[in-house]
């Protein structure tokens, strides 16, 4: 049988490079999953790096960089849509299949026609409802384009119920062409039941942003300092916003937290997985999350997990009580927190489940349900 031809269109380079966010992940993930069984090429929208010009099992690697570099990404986003669409649309009749990730490389595809359009498979990854939800407002056009790009695709692959109920609500898109697939966690994670010992090692993997509301989680170290248990907080993510950063370092000073909060950066996620691995406890603290992938790599290196009750995207993939803990408000969260630190058979009995609750989410299942979905 002839083997489909495939180009991957996007502007993340894959995870074991420097970029080692979601969508970084994803788009490993992406090419692990076909670069054995299909022809793949990848355009990367981006300026070219050493080390990706040629990627095992692609057969050509392009790169289409952007002529206008604005510092407002939506503004940057709409000012390089023409010269993303005319690359696309020069490329699109050589491919069965095209994979976009981010709607934004999508901008103008419903110029293309009927058939052209149909071979689109898209991951909006991060669309106009969860940055508002952030805090951040994109304009009416750069919302437009959205809609435009969502209903002119032939399939979309999202990895939660609610941003397909957003897709749906917001956009008006027919839900049949919307597939739900999780993304999974790396390799790298080994699962581990560990014993808890002081210091507690918290861990929170996220952004700094005001979307991951980081500043709760330093409160929530303080507190459980009051309550006589030793403990260390550890911040795994890209520092996104100044002004939350500095707001989180001014509090963490004012209290004398200087030894307890370890920041990390961003991480590979072969230290991440080593993190993990000397970690005690995961949680999140987040305002909103579209999937919220950090839940799960902790759950699957054995971390039992705390989040609050309103992640509705997590509650599609794992239930509380099974190596999570889904609490309603800051003293809810303080509270079991405090449990888990000093009750070592509920520890021990929550770390177990936490492994067997996201088992299905792995990276190994993930490529596997790519495929079904790709090819």
């Amino acid at each position: 049988m002839e083997l489909k031809k495939v180009l991957l269109f996007t502007g993340k380079f894959p995870s074991f490079g420097d970029d080692t966010d979601g969508g970084s992940i994803l788009i490993y993930s992406l090419i692990q999953a076909l670069k054995y069984n299909c022809i793949l090429d990848v355009i990367f929208t981006r300026t070219p790096r050493k080390g990706f010009e040629v990627i095992e099992g692609v057969r050509k690697v392009s790169f289409e960089t952007y002529e206008h570099h604005l510092s407002d990404k939506f503004a940057r986003r709409l000012a390089n849509k023409e010269q993303l669409f005319s690359r696309l649309r020069k490329e699109i009749a050589a491919y069965d299949t095209v994979i976009i990730t981010h709607c934004s490389k999508a901008f103008g595809i419903e110029r293309l026609s009927a058939e052209e359009r149909s071979k689109i498979v898209l991951f909006p990854m991060y669309l106009s409802p969860s940055y508002k939800r952030s805090g951040e407002y994109p304009p009416d056009e750069y919302i437009a384009e959205e809609c435009s790009a969502l209903c002119s695709a032939g399939k979309i692959l999202t990895p939660s119920d609610s941003e397909k109920q957003d897709m749906i609500r917001v956009f008006g898109i027919d839900e049949n062409k919307i597939k739900v697939i999780p993304r999974g966690y790396s390799s790298y994670i080994k699962p581990v039941v560990k014993q808890t010992r002081f210091p507690i090692e918290l861990l929170y993997i996220a952004s700094i942003k005001e979307q991951k509301n980081t500043k709760e989680a330093i409160v929530l170290l303080k507190e459980l300092s009051e309550h006589a248990i030793d403990v260390r907080l550890h911040l795994a993510g890209s520092y996104q916003n100044d002004s939350v950063l500095s707001d989180c370092h001014t509090y963490i000073t004012a209290n004398g937290l200087s030894e307890k909060v370890i920041f990390h950066g961003v991480l590979p996620q072969k230290e991440l997985a080593a993190l993990i691995a000397r970690a005690h406890i995961n949680i999140s603290v987040s305002n909103w999350e579209t999937y919220g992938r950090g839940i799960f790599e902790g759950m699957a290196g054995g971390l039992p997990t705390v989040v609050f009750d309103h992640l509705e995207c997590v509650k599609q993939y794992v239930t509380d009580g099974e190596g999570i803990s889904f609490v309603l408000n800051h003293e809810a969260f303080l509270s079991k927190l405090i449990e888990l630190c000093t009750a070592h058979d509920y520890y021990s009995v929550q770390a177990r489940k936490a492994i067997r609750s996201v088992d299905y989410l792995s990276e190994a299942h993930e490529q596997k349900r790519l495929i079904r979905e790709l090819l």
